[in-house]
């Protein structure tokens, strides 16, 4: 294994943020109809703070890449941040990640338009405590729901329950042992 020395991020939410993302500059291309979207209608994420745990700030290392031909200069959907010393095989990386998105209105393969449904796993991934991981990580959170019992998810999959009612067929818990 080779150390490493940056951390790459998939911003899904700029590929909407303007008519030079690589997504809608190819569906042009392709005649997928891109389209022309409204002002008010434009999707983004945009990254506000990224340290590591320690407090070091990696913002100033923030770029963003073109990792597929042909290069898109506009484009902001893929990013990366330089570790100040490679991480070497074996050791770990916490990041303190804060960020500002707004969710598009609907183009083509996501947004918003009318109702709306987020559709997760009934459980997380981890085996903590749901209540424990938001007073963890979310400690500004005032209001912790009687719901987040076990590994509930942090998602609630009730509205889509309501509609026409969803649920889980199977967990990750029965797959991976």
């Amino acid at each position: 294994p080779d150390d490493v020395p940056d951390m790459w991020f998939h911003l899904y939410w700029n590929a909407f943020k303007n008519e030079k993302s690589a997504f809608l500059e190819e569906a042009r291309e392709d005649s997928l109809g891109g389209g022309s979207v409204e002002d008010e209608a434009w999707g983004w994420i945009d990254i506000t703070r990224i340290a590591l745990a320690d407090g070091t700030d990696l913002r100033p290392t923030l770029e963003f890449m073109t990792p597929d031909s042909p290069p898109h200069p506009g484009d902001r959907t893929v990013a990366r941040v330089r570790f100040p010393a490679a991480v070497k095989p074996g050791d770990e990386v916490r990041l303190e990640i804060g960020f500002a998105a707004k969710i598009p209105r609907a183009i083509r393969r996501a947004g918003y338009y009318h109702d709306s449904y987020f559709i997760s796993a009934p459980e997380t991934w981890v085996d903590v405590d749901s209540r424990e991981l938001v007073a963890r990580f979310f400690p500004e959170t005032d209001q912790i729901s009687e719901s987040f019992d076990g590994t509930a998810s942090l998602i609630s999959c009730g509205k889509a329950k309501r509609a026409f009612g969803f649920s889980a067929l199977y967990s990750w818990r029965d797959i991976i042992p």
